[in-house]
């Protein structure tokens, strides 16, 4: 009772000195990123291994933890997964479908720079929406002033480009 009191007091305190602050942080501990190398012909490049990424968060070096190749296509996800068969039984089937989160950066101020920036993202949204394969599903969070859900993960297209 006597610590609400004196957070009471002390909000109370700041309100009148006009002297509210305050401050917001974020912290990512990990960060699952899907990257598709290819060739010059279009083909994917197996084999690499986290010495071959390098990676910056904010301009600073970032750890690469793991790699996995993951087949781009139902059918090739098909001849892979009788391959992973073969190494070993798991508890659980891997779901055939990939799991993609969209997340947009919304710009609370409106600053023409940022929105600009987010128009020219949206032909790019769409493009992957056209190229998802039926088992695909997605989630669309945005972040302005807060994070927003905006929809769970979904097969549906339109609900996709409606949450987009």
């Amino acid at each position: 009772m006597r610590r609400a009191l004196i957070a009471l007091a002390l909000l109370t305190a700041l309100q009148l000195t006009g002297q509210e602050q305050y401050q917001e942080q974020i912290t990512v501990e990990r960060i699952l990123l899907d990257a598709r190398v290819t060739d010059f012909a279009g083909e994917p490049v197996l084999g690499l291994t986290t010495v071959d990424f390098t990676v910056k968060v904010g301009g600073k070096p970032a750890q690469v933890e793991s790699v996995e190749w993951i087949p781009e296509t139902i059918a090739a996800r098909e001849i892979a997964a009788i391959h992973e068969e073969t190494r070993g039984e798991l508890d659980m089937p891997a779901p055939k479908g990939r799991l993609l989160v969209f997340f947009f950066q919304t710009d609370f101020a409106r600053n023409t720079a940022r929105i600009t920036g987010q128009m020219h993202a949206l032909p790019y949204a769409e493009k992957i929406v056209e190229l998802l394969e039926p088992e695909d599903r997605v989630a669309v969070l945005s972040f302005d002033s807060h994070l927003k859900f905006r929809l769970d993960f979904s097969s549906d297209d339109e609900k996709v480009r409606d949450a987009i």
